[in-house]
């Protein structure tokens, strides 16, 4: 028997394309900018309320409606978590998807009998072999580090969230994506930087 499927987005922009993709129901919105304002060493629901008041200092909403909306999201993730279905995560390699996304998986190593599927795991593995392997030199471990880390940020990763202006590399002008400057671009700096 297979497992109901739901989704846990980084966002209401994430959770309509996911809907409109067809893959299933979007259970949960994580609707928070961790990396403005207030993250203490605080249990769930202080913090929530921390962020909350946080949300209506600076102007972004209503304290009661972001307490609530925090309320609702830690419900159904609680709930989701003592269910028997596949949760799935949607988060970018950007500081605010991952700042959620650790807070996320924070919460999932409290939960006691949860199961990390093996797959969570062979990007890991692979990435500690490639960083300690003698056959890269060590600009390429580097470099190897900074892309499993999320440490590289092309245009469009800057685009996305308002920090650059332009969603092009910064080279050629085409799209940038890391798939574009780790095996397409032919501008002679990229070239150098992949040997």
């Amino acid at each position: 028997m297979t497992r109901p499927v739901l989704h846990l987005v980084n966002g209401d922009h994430a959770a309509r394309a996911v809907a409109q993709a067809g893959l299933g129901e979007v259970a949960i919105v994580w609707r928070d900018v961790l990396h403005d304002g207030p993250v203490q060493d605080l249990s769930d629901d202080v913090l929530a309320r921390s962020r909350a008041a946080f949300i209506a200092a600076a102007g972004w909403g209503s304290e009661a409606a972001a307490a609530a909306a925090f309320d609702e999201r830690d419900r159904r993730l609680q709930q989701a978590f003592s269910s028997p279905v596949e949760l799935v995560l949607w988060f970018a390699p950007g500081l605010h998807d991952q700042l959620q996304r650790l807070q996320v998986l924070a919460r999932a190593a409290r939960c006691s009998g949860l199961a990390v599927s093996p797959d969570a795991r062979v990007e890991f593995k692979h990435a500690r072999a490639m960083c300690s392997s003698l056959k890269y030199t060590p600009r390429q471990r580097g470099c190897i580090r900074a892309l499993f880390c999320a440490g590289i940020w092309t245009q469009r990763e800057k685009f996305q969230p308002g920090f650059s202006d332009d969603a092009g590399c910064p080279l050629r002008g085409a799209p940038d994506s890391l798939f574009h400057r780790l095996w397409v671009c032919d501008a002679p700096e990229a070239v150098a930087a992949r040997h």
